[in-house]
């Protein structure tokens, strides 16, 4: 005869309690109250399992197959920003050293064939890296899957835009007043981009401990830079007089370009950090 016993009603509801969150605590991802689900179960709301959220929201906890995109993404949203902000610089160095020495034209040739090159190659790869910042996390109900595919959209079409004005802007093939309605388009088209690319990349500081505080200062000429894109814009297509208007738009433009640089480097080196994390201990 068995000497097993059935477990009473108090045993029961102890072993209940033991894998049952007692306090209150919200789902991560929807901000679904947890308090008296089992630890073990996911979320009714979202679907996501609340171990994840009892672990913490930090991206040491998250997928690494999607930490390693998250980190590809980062670096190549990063790298070719980089090299657009020095093809700037190197445009500027430029024309103040024709202004000052008109023989050195052919080295000034030289110098824009290798600004040109870069931000061909930079401009290509940006969308590419966005798509993959922008890529689903496994387990997690996307709560900013419309952000996502507004970075996604909007940067694949200022892209081509992009492409399509630098290319053609000084070969004949289109005219000044097509020249005008790319450009206009092109703005608008990475102003749709611009916003939800900057909660996109809070987002993913906000999830890294040590890279999360990114300052006042540069928060606000974040959401003013385009500010700056637009006076370039304006120069572009003529509105009014350079009269070194073009020149200060440019110098803001390059301002602007290293805080928005920043911001995407401190996100590449918390993802990377957080991914040296979880490699360490096996999460």
């Amino acid at each position: 005869m068995s000497d097993e016993r059935p477990a009473s009603a108090a045993e029961i509801d102890s072993n209940r309690s033991a894998t049952m969150v007692e306090r209150e605590l919200a789902c991560v991802v929807c901000g679904y109250s947890l308090r008296g689900l089992e630890s073990t179960g996911v979320c009714p709301e979202c679907g996501a399992s609340i171990s994840r959220t009892l672990r913490g929201d930090m991206l040491r906890n998250a997928n690494r197959a999607y930490l390693r995109r998250l980190l590809l993404g980062t670096r190549l949203v990063t790298l070719p920003f980089a090299a657009v902000l020095f093809g700037m610089i190197l445009a500027m160095a430029s024309v103040i050293l024709l202004s000052f020495l008109p023989s050195a034209e052919p080295v000034v040739m030289a110098i824009w064939w290798i600004v040109a090159s870069g931000i061909v190659v930079g401009a290509i790869a940006w969308p590419v890296g966005w798509f993959l910042v922008t890529s689903h996390e496994p387990g997690v109900e996307r709560a900013d899957a419309f952000r996502c595919f507004m970075v996604r959209a909007a940067s694949m079409l200022s892209t081509t835009t992009f492409l399509l004005l630098f290319l053609t802007k000084n070969t004949g093939f289109v005219g000044d007043a097509v020249s005008t309605g790319v450009t206009l388009f092109l703005f608008i088209s990475y102003a749709l981009f611009y916003y939800p690319s900057l909660l996109v990349a809070f987002a993913i500081i906000a999830r890294a401990p040590g890279y999360q505080d990114f300052g006042r200062v540069g928060r606000v000429v974040l959401w003013f830079g385009p500010v700056c894109v637009a006076a370039v814009a304006v120069t572009e297509v003529d509105v009014f007089p350079p009269n070194g208007v073009i020149q200060i738009a440019f110098l803001g433009a390059i301002v602007w370009a290293i805080v928005y640089g920043g911001l995407l480097d401190r996100a590449r080196r918390g993802v990377s950090a957080e991914y040296a994390h979880s490699n360490r201990t096996g999460t």
